[in-house]
C-alpha cells in the first residue's frame, strides 16, 4: 500500500490521481443528459448527481477541518507516511466495497441545482490547499476527523482517504455515464 514512502511522495501522488480522476468525472458529467444524470442502476443506488452531491457532504467538512491545520504546517517533507488506524481500516474496508456513508453523507433523492459547480469549486479548493503543502509535513498536528469526532488524523489521512474516496466511486460514475 503506502510501504516506505515519504510523505511528499504522498502527497505527489494522490495529488496527480486526484486531478486525473475529477478531470475524467467532470468529462462524463458534462457529457451526460439530464436523463443519464439522474439514472440510478437501482433501487438503491444513488445516481450521479447524488454521488456528486455525496462527495460535497463528503470532502467539505474535511476541506474546512484541514485548511487551518495545513495553514499551520512547518517545513518537511521527508517522512515516511505513518496513516492512523482508522485510516488504514476504511481504505481497506473501500478496496471490499463495504464502506456504508454515515447519514450525514447520504444525498437527497434531488440534489440542489447548483450541485456540480459547488462540487468543482471544492476540489478547486482542495487542489489549493494541496498545492500548498508542498514541502510541508503531513504529521505535524492531530486534528479531529470533521465526520467522527472521537477519531483523531493527520493531513496525511486526509489525502488518503479524499484518493480512495474518489477512485471508489469513479466506476459508478463511468458505468452511469458511458459516453
Amino acid at each position: 500500500m503506502l510501504s516506505a514512502m515519504t510523505e511528499a511522495q504522498l502527497l505527489q501522488e494522490c495529488r496527480t490521481e486526484c486531478q486525473q480522476m475529477v478531470a475524467e468525472i467532470e468529462a462524463l458529467l458534462e457529457g451526460a443528459s439530464p436523463e443519464q444524470l439522474q439514472a440510478a442502476m437501482g433501487p438503491k443506488s444513488w445516481h450521479s448527481l447524488q454521488i456528486v452531491d455525496h462527495f460535497v457532504r463528503a470532502h467539505g467538512p474535511y476541506l474546512e477541518a484541514c485548511r487551518p491545520v495545513a495553514a499551520q504546517a512547518p517545513a518537511g517533507d521527508g517522512q515516511e507516511v505513518k496513516l492512523k488506524f482508522f485510516t488504514r481500516m476504511v481504505v481497506r474496508q473501500m478496496r471490499k466495497g463495504t464502506v456504508p456513508a454515515l447519514p450525514n453523507l447520504v444525498p437527497p433523492p434531488t440534489p440542489a441545482e447548483n450541485i456540480v459547480q459547488t462540487w468543482r469549486d471544492l476540489e478547486r479548493n482542495t487542489d489549493e490547499v494541496w498545492a500548498s503543502l508542498q514541502g510541508k509535513s503531513l504529521s505535524h498536528q492531530e486534528f479531529r476527523n470533521p465526520e467522527l469526532r472521537i477519531v483523531r488524523m493527520h493531513l496525511a489521512d486526509w489525502v488518503e482517504i479524499r484518493r480512495r474516496h474518489l477512485a471508489y466511486h469513479l466506476p459508478q460514475f463511468r458505468a452511469r455515464l458511458k459516453c
